[in-house]
């Protein structure tokens, strides 16, 4: 299995491409398109989809135009779908950015899989930065979006976020195996152990 994070996007968000045996899933899509593109050509791979863990601009500004260069196809959770093309952002505004990103291919709920180059990509809904936040688990990677982040977690007062969604998500989240590496949606990688005896917003409780 090939992972392979392109960091500094939008925000400084990490981008993942994700795949086997010729074939790769990009989770998040907040770096350049064509820099994700050449990357997975050097490395043998056709990006099949895009798979996005919620909808803020900092991980889909260049969705649109990866679709463009690959034919792939688009995959976000349901509930983040109707908001997938929010040029209203203040952020965004604040930076000068302006974008358009077309309806999802595939909206997907808690539990739901596809499969790439041999390996399950299974769907977790861990609502709380935004209400369709997911994390996207394959074998011993689980790529946590902004809901996970090492010794950390995903802001809860834009959009709509939730405190109390967010928490249950984590307690979620800390049921995987504790061999679980975990590729977050900003910053260094982490595991689920960790995470479980450092993060200040997990409490002992939440582990059972």
């Amino acid at each position: 299995m090939i992972n392979i994070c392109i960091s500094k996007g939008l925000i400084d968000s990490n981008i993942y491409i994700v795949g086997d045996k010729g074939e790769a899933a990009v989770i998040d899509c907040g770096v350049n398109a064509k820099k994700i593109y050449e990357e997975a050509n050097t490395n043998g791979l056709k990006i099949k989809y895009i798979i996005l863990t919620h909808c803020h601009f900092d991980h889909v500004f260049f969705t649109d135009a990866l679709k463009v260069l690959t034919g792939a196809k688009v995959i976000i959770h349901k509930k983040d779908a109707a908001n997938l093309d929010n040029s209203d952002s203040v952020f965004m505004k604040r930076m000068g950015l302006s974008m358009h990103v077309s309806d999802p291919d595939i909206v997907v709920d808690d539990g739901d899989e596809i499969s790439i180059g041999g390996h399950d990509f299974k769907f977790i809904h861990t609502p709380g930065h935004t209400s369709g936040s997911m994390c996207i688990k394959v074998g011993n990677m689980l790529f946590s979006g902004d809901t996970l982040f090492k010794m950390s977690m995903g802001r809860t007062d834009l959009d709509d976020g939730n405190a109390e969604d967010i928490h249950k998500s984590l307690k979620k989240l800390c049921k995987l195996p504790d061999d679980t590496e975990v590729f977050p949606g900003h910053g260094e990688a982490t595991y689920i152990k960790f995470e479980k005896e450092h993060n200040p917003y997990l409490e002992k409780g939440d582990f059972t």
